[in-house]
C-alpha cells in the first residue's frame, strides 16, 4: 500500500473516527488559544486549519492515546511515510489501520460486561 492524498470523501469513514480526529485537532488548537473554523476533508491542515509541526505532533499524541495506535509505528515499512497535508489524508492515515477505529456502539447492544475487561 502507497500513502498518497485521497481524493474521494470521506463518506466511508465511520463518523466516530472522523469526529475523534476532528476533536484532537480543535483540542490542540484550543490550547494555544486558536480554534479551528470549519473542517472539512480538504481542508489544509497547514494554511486552512493553522497547525504547524508541532501542533501536528501534539495532534498525533493525543490521538495516539485516544485510539491506542501510532500509525507511523503501525504502518508496514513498505508503505513509506503519509502525505499529510490535508484533513482527509490525517484520516486516511488512521482508517488504513483497523485497530484506530473506535468502536460503534448500538443503541440495541447490551452494555458490556465489565468482567470482560479486567
Amino acid at each position: 500500500m502507497v500513502w498518497t492524498s485521497i481524493s474521494e470523501d470521506l463518506a466511508t469513514m465511520p463518523a466516530s473516527l472522523h469526529d475523534t480526529i476532528a476533536a484532537a485537532i480543535r483540542s490542540v488548537l484550543s490550547d494555544t488559544g486558536r480554534s479551528a473554523h470549519e473542517i472539512s476533508p480538504s481542508s489544509l491542515l497547514g494554511s486552512d486549519l493553522g497547525l504547524d509541526s508541532l501542533d501536528l505532533a501534539q495532534t498525533i499524541v493525543m490521538l495516539e492515546r485516544t485510539l491506542g495506535v501510532d500509525p507511523f509505528r503501525a504502518a508496514p515499512a513498505s508503505s513509506g511515510q503519509p502525505r499529510l497535508r490535508t484533513f482527509a489524508d490525517l484520516c486516511q492515515v488512521y482508517e488504513s489501520l483497523p485497530s484506530a477505529i473506535p468502536p460503534v456502539s448500538s443503541p440495541h447492544a447490551p452494555p458490556p460486561d465489565p468482567r470482560d475487561h479486567p
